[in-house]
């Protein structure tokens, strides 16, 4: 999966085409799927991430097609599937955490760099919890 990050912006006035928050897509051959849960948080300024009920921020790695919309400073994410949260929401996913061994080749190589962190987690589907 070689796809740029994607980032959709609603042609609505409410949007904001000056959006920059992208979804991290996951470079990896396979998504795992076991579920986990968390809050949809910001990493950095740019990236979507998951913070754990421990406190630890992961950078989340979407699969290809996911989309990211801004519209009145609501930041939603939009999986394949049709699954979708919004940042701040408390949701379980679907996915396998990515350790600082693997990282690197599981990154995107234009991820912003306020984006990275020690682990990451693959979000292959999403639901609020």
């Amino acid at each position: 999966m070689s796809a740029p990050s994607s980032n959709d912006s609603d042609s609505d006035s409410d949007s904001d085409s000056d959006s920059d928050i992208v979804a991290a897509i996951d470079q990896s051959d396979v998504l795992n799927q076991p579920e986990g849960g968390g809050t949809l948080a910001l990493v950095g300024n740019h990236c979507i991430g998951l913070l754990d009920p421990d406190g630890t921020l992961r950078l989340g790695l979407f699969p290809a097609g996911t989309t990211v919309a801004e519209v009145g400073g609501t930041i939603s994410v939009t999986l394949p599937d049709g699954s979708s949260a919004d940042v701040g929401d408390d949701v379980v996913t679907g996915g396998s955490l990515v350790g600082e061994d693997n990282l690197t080749s599981a990154l995107p190589a234009d991820l912003p760099s306020d984006c990275h962190t020690d682990t990451a987690v693959q979000i292959g589907h999403i639901r609020p919890e």
